[in-house]
């Protein structure tokens, strides 16, 4: 009898074990894989995101060379069934956030920056931009007197505090997505707008503007007595998250009716506002908490959907859809999940 039950013993733990290596290994080489592939050692996908969106609760996942992307993972196995990533043991294994062409191609990356200073550069591509204000930006240069500097969270978009020249550069501010607290009544459109002068050139389109942490919904312009300035603004999403901030019906309305507007409606006959929302952008995911992660693709059934302003064919812009209807902000539908 003993002996019986020690082969029974023995036939359970050849079953477990046959169980535990039965896990899935899936393979991922950044640098000769593909993401038509299986993920398989002879078909290794080629994004780590992609592939994480194929894990499940058991798998393991082995990464080769070096990642350029941001990665958001999310996943989760039960005690019993963790999900591991590892590198290969063979090779380093690297995951940067960073664009690739500039640590690959550097010289191509940069270009002199016009009438800048000996050995000021600026970036050869235009690049969306996620920027994120509420955990502080540089607001003081650093100095002799204070080394560090100052960061300070707000709408600190074209200025640096208290060293700022009075009377701040043109700027093209379009397809971006920008989240940031309000401080005071010149929160709209996150500071893009203000600190202009009458030859001025500012364009704000198509951006996704989350005012948060706030209270309310501020009014455009206010604050401001600039009335004659070369400004265009349109297709952007105004959104705080508070639910018990109500957006006031006429916001949009106060856009388009203001002085502003009508200064430029020669240059820009839709008037300010025409194409822009008030309310969610439906992202697939957004925390209030920094700490915590999100996901700022648009659900496909996002208000900011194919609802921005066709920008000029003269404007950079690297991820410009042909069909003539942006998404509004930085990261367009592809990709979101709808189920979530």
């Amino acid at each position: 009898m003993r002996h019986a039950l020690r082969v029974i013993c023995l036939l359970m733990f050849l079953v477990l074990g046959a169980i535990a290596e039965a896990q899935p290994v899936f393979y991922a080489d950044a640098q000769g894989g593909s993401d038509e592939g299986d993920g398989s050692q002879a078909r290794p996908w080629r994004t780590l995101n992609h592939a994480l969106t194929r894990l499940t609760p058991g798998s393991t996942l082995q990464l080769s060379g070096t990642f350029y992307e941001r990665v958001h993972c999310a996943l989760a196995g039960p005690p019993d069934q963790p999900i591991t990533i590892k590198g290969a043991a063979d090779r380093p294994t690297v995951i940067d956030g960073g664009f690739r062409e500039f640590f690959e191609s550097p010289a191509d990356a940069w270009v002199p920056f016009p009438d800048g200073a000996p050995g000021e550069f600026r970036s050869a591509k235009t690049y969306r931009n996620i920027v994120d204000m509420r955990k502080g930006v540089r607001w003081i240069r650093p100095t002799e007197e204070k080394p560090e500097g100052a960061l300070r969270s707000g709408q600190a978009f074209f200025m640096h505090g208290s060293d700022h020249a009075k009377y701040v550069e043109s700027a093209y501010a379009y397809q971006n997505t920008i989240v940031a607290p309000t401080h005071g009544g010149r929160a709209f459109g996150q500071g893009t707008l203000y600190h202009t002068k009458p030859d001025t050139i500012r364009r704000v389109f198509n951006n996704i503007f989350v005012y948060d942490p706030a209270t309310r919904y501020v009014r455009p312009f206010y604050g401001t007595g600039v009335k004659d300035a070369d400004i265009q603004v349109d297709g952007n999403l105004h959104w705080v998250p508070d639910p018990e901030a109500k957006p006031p019906g006429n916001l949009i309305e106060q856009l388009r009716t203001h002085p502003l507007s009508q200064h430029n409606i020669k240059n820009y006959p839709a008037g300010f506002g025409s194409r822009s929302l008030v309310g969610d952008p439906k992202f697939v995911r957004y925390e209030s908490d920094p700490a915590e992660p999100w996901d700022l693709h648009l659900r496909p059934r996002s208000p900011a959907v194919d609802a921005g302003v066709a920008l000029p064919d003269d404007w950079p812009d690297p991820l410009r859809e042909d069909d003539g209807k942006p998404d509004i902000g930085a990261i367009p539908a592809e990709g979101a999940d709808a189920d979530r």
